[in-house]
């Protein structure tokens, strides 16, 4: 894999699967496909306030980002799984929201570049 990434690092992905490429497809694709809906379905919680969601969506994503190996990414998500479970710091949550929404496109557009070598 390329080291030269600026978003992605998936040396964790890379010692995961190894070079099984038929796998490292699958799971490449299925992060592109469900990164954005993900975000977006947080982002609809957080404008509920449904604070239950927010934490099942974040917690799902936890693991999903150990792959994609952007440790920002990982953190904000882990602050909003947090700020979930104590919703009186809810009014940080606009601000870490915008943050992952202006990063995803940038991780999911290295993310198509590597899928698309594969």
């Amino acid at each position: 894999m390329n080291s030269n990434w600026k978003y992605i690092d998936l040396a964790y992905l890379h010692t995961m699967i190894g070079e099984d490429l038929e796998t490292k497809k699958a799971i490449l694709d299925l992060i592109i496909s469900e990164l954005p809906t993900e975000v977006e379905f947080i982002q609809q919680a957080a404008d509920k306030e449904d604070w239950f969601s927010i934490s099942k969506a974040c917690h799902k994503l936890i693991s999903t980002l150990s792959f994609v190996g952007n440790r920002q990414l990982e953190q904000w998500i882990n602050e909003l799984h947090g700020m979930s479970k104590h919703p009186e710091h809810s009014g940080e949550i606009p601000q870490v929201l915008a943050n992952i929404r202006q990063t995803v496109p940038l991780v999911l557009a290295e993310m198509q570049q590597i899928r698309a070598t594969l």
